[in-house]
């Protein structure tokens, strides 16, 4: 083989080669490019899906909370409590004898009018009166010896000695006398005030010991009403002068100013609770002791404080927060809330103060406001300003 035919050779198998290259290159080339349409449509597909996606989740939002919203303005708010408490009378006497005896006349019945010195009970006086005759008898003999020593004194038949000695037995006569007429008197039993028998004890003959109590006499003009303040609230009430007082058992109600005269220093029970007592009329005798009454004591007023109600008022933790919107608005129009974070005062019913958080004019969410948060979007159905606007 001469080199001329072996370049020939070589040419052709160089020229193959490349042949051969230049179709894998096109096959590349044409396979570059399906895959690039390939690729192409999956990326639109993708794009049309995540359009679609998209669309549909935007379908499906949730739609505006429809709420109801309540103007906010200023009240006077009244810090009060309602205790219990139970009446009695202002004075209660125990009617006691002084003396011993047999009962021998009960001059009252219970629930009986008596004033003051009436006769309660009458004891058997006779061996007061015997006791008396002979004291006055000791008495009589003692006024003449004294006489006839002060006689003989003159005359120097007797000391001074014996007057003096005369002198002290008439005066221990005289005190026996005086002793012996109080015993008598003291067998009339009478009431040391004006007022109302409660009870009478003995009975007709029965013999009664020396500070004995025969009846009970209660001064019902006046009546008190005694009354347990907790430790949180003896401070705010200090200042308090009078106070309403409901009796239920009363005509259905019946209601009375009472006259704070006492409150105690210290508390009058472990639980830490501190009397109060309250004084009432009672000229028509309408009230009994042993009635319950509730005493309304106004500890404060505050004006021109917010009021919100208490439902609308959400508890989170140990925070409370109120849903507001930006008003005034039309029935029907969408906006968004904001929360603000509260703090509350005094509960009156159903209304609750805010003492920080709100202001008057500012549009409280008091419908759906369970169902929202800060940023939702809401529909305001209707704006109300008083709370009975929500029943219509």
């Amino acid at each position: 083989m001469t080199e001329e035919q072996s370049n020939r050779d070589r040419y052709k198998h160089l020229l193959a080669l490349v042949w051969e290259l230049l179709g894998v290159a096109i096959v590349l080339l044409i396979g570059w490019g399906l895959l690039s349409s390939v690729f192409a449509t999956v990326s639109e597909k993708r794009e049309v899906m995540e359009a679609a996606r998209k669309k549909a989740e935007s379908a499906r939002e949730t739609p505006a909370v429809p709420v109801v919203v309540k103007v906010l303005s200023t009240t006077t708010v009244v810090d009060e409590i309602n205790l219990p408490g139970r009446i009695e009378a202002i004075r209660e006497v125990s009617v006691s004898t002084e003396v011993k005896g047999k009962v021998v006349a009960i001059e009252v019945v219970d629930g009986q009018a008596v004033k003051k010195g009436q006769i309660v009970v009458r004891l058997d006086d006779m061996d007061y009166r015997i006791a008396l005759s002979d004291a006055k008898a000791r008495l009589k003999l003692a006024a003449e010896t004294l006489r006839s020593t002060r006689e003989l004194v003159k005359s120097r038949v007797e000391t001074k000695y014996e007057m003096d000695k005369a002198q002290s037995t008439y005066d221990q006569a005289a005190a026996a006398v005086s002793r012996a007429k109080l015993e008598v008197e003291r067998c009339i039993v009478r009431s040391p005030i004006e007022g109302v028998v409660n009870d009478v004890i003995p009975d007709l003959g029965e013999f009664v010991a020396a500070e004995t109590s025969v009846a009970m006499v209660l001064d019902v003009e006046k009546l008190k009403v005694e009354i347990g303040i907790p430790e949180k609230d003896v401070h705010d009430i200090r200042s308090v002068k009078e106070c309403e007082v409901t009796i239920d058992a009363v005509n259905g109600g019946m209601k009375v100013m009472g006259k704070v005269i006492y409150l105690s220093h210290k508390p009058a029970s472990d639980a830490l609770v501190y009397l109060l007592r309250l004084e009432i009329d009672n000229k028509e005798r309408i009230l009994r002791p042993g009635m319950f009454g509730r005493a309304r004591i106004i500890k404060a007023k505050r004006e021109n404080s917010v009021v919100a109600p208490l439902f609308a008022i959400m508890a989170i933790r140990d925070d409370h927060v109120a849903y507001v919107i930006d008003g005034p608005v039309e029935a029907g129009s969408l906006t968004t809330v904001k929360k603000r974070q509260v703090e509350l005062g005094t509960m009156t019913g159903r209304s609750v103060e805010v003492t920080k958080g709100l202001k008057a004019g500012d549009y409280l969410i008091v419908v759906g406001q369970r169902s929202v948060a800060e940023g939702t979007k809401v529909r305001v159905m209707r704006t109300v300003r008083k709370m009975s606007g929500l029943k219509r």
